[in-house]
């Protein structure tokens, strides 16, 4: 009985509390942002959704983005220790002695791949990652190069309300092995229960840039959360 007490408490606290308080992943809860792309401004909503498996059991929440612009999109997340991290499975064509695999009727053989890294933590000071890999990008995936911080930058007003907040920089460098490098530079501030209020985002694809800034202008937890 003990044991499995024990086994039961570790489990419990396998997600650091706080990073639910700084990045809350409830269903239900809703978001709305402006978001400032060069001279348009956009209204974008976000939902959490019901939580979900990953292919290897990992416990994920689904956050559904619409902007009104066509299908909604699912991103999807997985809270571990100290950490949220971005989840994407894809799939990827088997290899049999070196070479790309075929069934009998000339199809690839393919497998699913999961491609997952920290796009957050929680620190009471500041914290340093840093990730080597691949991402998905478009139908498959890229090498991708992450390198990233988390600060505690004390309180912000967010809503009309001073909250605590981290501050998270990261600067993502996809497809530098395949052919010309897709870079991203973010700084997010995330408030102590709300999550993401602010960012700032510029993405290069060779000489040219693009910008994204985004404002939380709303937000709505779900009735009991």
């Amino acid at each position: 009985m003990m044991l499995t007490t024990l086994v039961a408490a570790i489990a419990l606290q396998a997600v650091n509390p706080l990073v639910n308080e700084y990045f809350p992943l409830n269903e239900g809860d809703t978001y709305e942002y402006e978001d400032k792309i060069g001279k348009g401004t956009f209204a974008m909503t976000i939902k959490i959704g019901a939580p979900t498996k990953g292919l290897n059991g990992q416990d994920l929440m689904p956050e559904i983005i619409e902007t009104g612009t066509g299908e909604p999109q699912t991103l999807l997340y997985w809270p571990d220790g100290d950490a949220v991290k971005i989840y994407m499975q894809v799939a990827k064509q088997n290899k049999k002695n070196g070479s790309l695999e075929y069934d009998e009727d000339g199809k690839p053989v393919m497998t699913n791949e999961v491609v997952a890294y920290p796009v957050f933590k929680v620190t009471n000071k500041e914290v340093e990652w840093a990730y080597r890999g691949r991402t998905a990008l478009q139908d498959g995936t890229a090498s991708y190069d992450l390198n990233a911080s988390a600060k505690y930058v004390g309180f912000r007003e967010v809503l009309g309300k001073k909250r605590e907040t981290i501050l998270v920089k990261m600067r993502g460098t996809a497809g530098a092995q395949d052919g010309l490098p897709i870079i991203n530079v973010t700084e997010a501030y995330y408030a102590k229960g709300i999550g993401l209020y602010q960012s700032h985002e510029v993405q290069q694809l060779g000489k040219r840039k693009a910008e994204r800034v985004r404002r939380l202008v709303a937000y709505t937890p779900k009735a009991g959360n």
